[in-house]
Formats: C-alpha cells, structure tokens, sequence
C-alpha cells in the first residue's frame, strides 16, 4: 500500500512539472518580439511567455505595457493573445502560429471550433506553409477545442496590477 502511495505522489510531481512547463517559453527562444523587446521586456520582469500572458490580462496592463515599449496597443494584445493560446497543453508555438493563419486568434475563437473542420484546415494551411512537422488529428484537436472552452470561461485571470 504505502508503495502504490509512493507511486502516485511521484507520478502526481511528474504530471505537476510537466504542466507547469509544458506549454510557455523563454521570450528569447521563440519568434514573437523582436530581440530589442525582449531586452525591454526583460527589465520589466516579463522573461516568458506565461510572464506575458499575465502582464496583458487586462486593458490597463495592455496601455500600460504598450506604453513603456512604445508599440501600439494592438500588438500588445497580439502578443497577450499568442501566449494564451499556449497555455494549452500541446500548443506551442509552431501550433499557435498555423492555428492564425487557420483564422484563430484567441481561445475564445479556438473554444467555438468543429474538431474536424479545424483539423482539416490545419493540415490545409500547413501543407501551403510547411509549418508543423507532424499534424494533429482530429482527437488532439478536440482536445485543444475543449481546453480552450475551459480556460476561456474560466475566472483565473489575474487582477490588474
């Protein structure tokens, strides 16, 4: 008994690790801000992608954010909305970058998607960008349609700071 314990607090700490990281990325290491943002960003205390998510939660932190590296507030959000996107498990974003050019934005336009269609549009658009290596199939898709319902109803945004 205490050994079957023993394995499902291990196997609970591996599932934990890999949510909490399998989804947001170093700024740097990814193709969403320009390096010299990345630097701005940086003396922000915003060095991933989760960090971002959560500085652009907001309409004030977006004004805020887009006031102090002087961008536009539009692009601000765009990057707000990326990186929710990646808070998905198995989004990355190899995924999030097929997912707009298939016409999603944000979660909430990924949470009212068909499976199926989307799946196909995927494959559609990947085969004209060559983007993902491997394509998901419609259960992965599902998947990601289902998760994003979730988050996008859910009230764990953080408060504006």
């Amino acid at each position: 008994m205490v050994r079957c314990i023993q394995h499902v607090i291990a196997w609970a700490g591996v599932l934990a690790a890999s949510s909490a990281f399998a989804s947001h990325y170093d700024l740097g290491s990814i193709d969403l801000v320009r390096p010299d943002q990345v630097e701005a960003l940086a003396r922000l205390d915003i060095a991933t992608t989760e960090d971002l998510w959560a500085a652009t939660r907001t309409p004030r932190q977006v004004a805020r954010l887009a006031r102090a590296l002087k961008v536009p507030r539009k692009v601000v959000r765009d990057w707000g909305d990326f990186c929710d996107l990646l808070r998905i498990e198995g989004v990355g974003p190899k995924v999030v970058r097929v997912l707009r050019l298939a016409g999603i934005r944000r979660l909430r336009d990924l949470s009212r998607q068909d499976p199926e269609r989307l799946t196909a549009r995927i494959a559609e658009v990947n085969r004209e960008h060559e983007i993902l290596g491997k394509l998901p199939d419609t259960e992965t898709v599902r998947h990601w349609v289902e998760a994003a319902a979730g988050l996008s109803r859910s009230p764990t945004r953080p408060r504006d700071r």
